[in-house]
C-alpha cells in the first residue's frame, strides 16, 4: 500500500498525466529541496501508456482527477457510469485510466485531443454502449479498427473526424448500433454498403458528406430507420426512390440537397413522417428547389406535424395546399415569398399551427409534443 501522505501526490500526478504533461518540462534551474511530485509526474509521463496509474490508486481517486480536469462523472442505477471529458485536455495516454471505472457505459470525448493512438484503450472498455468522438478531428479509419469489438455499442458519434469509407468497414461489426453520426466526414456512396448489416439502426446522420443517390440504395434494407439526416449531401430526386420502403421514418432532413418538387412524390407512403426539413440554410447555395407545386405531394402525409421551408421558392399560393393538413403544428416560411396575409390566412384555417416568418434553427426541439 502507498502511504496516505503520498496518495495525494499520486492523484495530482495522475491529473498532470491526464493533461498530457510531457517529459520536456525541465526542473527549475536551482532546486534546494527534492521535488517528489514533479519527479513523479515526469517519471509517469515517460512511462509507456498503460503504466501511468499506480497499481493501488482507487476508482474514487481516478474520478477526482477527471473532475479536476474539467470533466464530469455521473452514475445512474439504470444507465451505468457516464464520463464526459468533452472539451478537456485529456490525452491518448490518459485513456488507460478509464479501465479503473466500474460500470462505464457512456464515454464522451468530443472536441478533445484524442487521436487514433488512444483508441486501443477505448477498445478495451467492452461494456460501452455510448461513445462520442465528435470533433476529435484527427481520429481516422485506422483508429476505428480498435473499437470494432465494442459490440454493445448502441450510439456512436464520429462526426467532424477524419473518418472515410474505410472506417465503415470496422463499424459494420457493431450490429447493436441504433444511432450513428457520420456528419462532415469523408464518407461516400461506396462506404454505405458497410452499413447494410446494421439492422437495428434507427438514427443515421450523414449530413455534409459526399453521399449521393447511389449511396441511398444501400439504406433500403434498414427498415428500422426513423431519423435520417441528408442535409448538405448530393442527393437528388432519383435518390428519394430508395426511401420508399422506410415506412417507419419520422424525421427526414433534406436541406441543401438537390431535391426538387418532383422528388417529393417519392415520400408518399411514409405515413409516420412527423418532421420534414426542406429548407436551405440562409448562407447556402439554395440547392433545394421546392416551389408551390411540390407542396401538393405532402398533403397525403397524415402525421406530418412540422414542415420547414425556409429559403425556398414557395408563395401564398402554395399554402393553399397545406390548409388540408389539419395535423400540421409548425411551419417555417422565413426568407420565402409568403406574405403576412398569406400566413394569417393559413393560421386561420389551421389555428393549432404556428407559422414562423423568421428562421429558427432546431425549432423541433422546442415543440411541446
Amino acid at each position: 500500500m502507498i502511504p496516505a501522505d503520498l496518495r495525494c501526490l499520486l492523484v495530482v500526478a495522475v491529473l498532470l498525466a491526464l493533461m498530457g504533461c510531457g517529459s520536456d518540462a525541465g526542473p527549475p534551474e536551482q532546486v534546494e529541496k527534492p521535488d517528489p511530485l514533479g519527479q513523479l509526474a515526469r517519471q509517469n509521463s515517460e512511462e509507456p501508456a498503460g503504466e501511468f496509474m499506480p497499481p493501488d490508486l482507487t476508482e474514487e481517486e481516478v474520478i477526482a482527477a477527471i473532475i479536476k480536469l474539467g470533466g464530469t462523472v455521473e452514475r445512474d442505477e439504470v444507465e451505468g457510469l457516464t464520463v464526459d471529458c468533452s472539451g478537456t485536455k485529456i490525452t491518448d495516454a490518459s485513456l488507460v485510466h478509464l479501465k479503473k471505472l466500474t460500470g462505464l457505459t457512456q464515454l464522451k470525448l468530443g472536441v478533445s485531443r484524442v487521436t487514433d493512438i488512444g483508441l486501443p484503450h477505448i477498445g478495451a472498455l467492452t461494456e460501452l454502449t455510448h461513445l462520442n468522438l465528435d470533433n476529435a478531428s484527427t481520429v481516422s479509419d485506422d483508429g476505428l479498427e480498435h473499437i470494432k469489438g465494442l459490440t454493445k455499442l448502441e450510439y456512436l458519434h464520429v462526426g467532424n473526424t477524419n473518418v472515410s469509407d474505410g472506417g465503415l468497414v470496422h463499424i459494420s461489426s457493431l450490429t447493436n448500433l441504433n444511432q450513428l453520426v457520420l456528419h462532415n466526414t469523408h464518407v461516400t456512396d461506396a462506404g454505405l454498403v458497410h452499413l447494410t448489416g446494421l439492422a437495428e439502426l434507427t438514427h443515421l446522420n450523414i449530413y455534409g458528406t459526399k453521399v449521393a443517390d447511389a449511396g441511398l440504395a444501400h439504406l433500403k434494407g434498414l427498415t428500422e430507420l426513423t431519423h435520417l439526416n441528408l442535409n448538405g449531401t448530393k442527393v437528388t430526386d432519383a435518390g428519394l426512390v430508395h426511401l420508399k420502403g422506410l415506412t417507419k421514418m419520422k424525421t427526414l432532413f433534406l436541406a441543401d440537397t438537390n431535391v426538387t418538387d418532383a422528388g417529393l412524390v417519392h415520400l408518399k407512403g411514409l405515413n409516420h413522417l412527423t418532421y420534414l426539413h426542406l429548407y436551405n440554410e440562409p448562407v447556402s447555395r439554395n440547392t433545394t428547389r421546392i416551389t408551390d407545386s411540390g407542396l401538393v405531394h405532402l398533403t397525403g402525409l397524415p402525421n406530418l406535424i412540422g414542415l420547414e421551408l425556409c429559403n425556398t421558392k414557395i408563395t401564398d399560393a402554395g399554402l393553399v395546399h397545406l390548409k388540408r393538413m389539419a395535423q400540421l403544428r409548425f411551419l417555417g416560411v422565413s426568407e420565402t415569398k409568403v406574405t403576412h396575409q398569406g400566413a394569417k390566412d393559413l393560421q386561420a384555417a389551421l389555428p393549432q399551427c404556428k407559422v414562423f416568418p423568421r428562421y429558427r434553427k432546431n425549432w423541433w426541439e422546442d415543440l411541446d409534443l
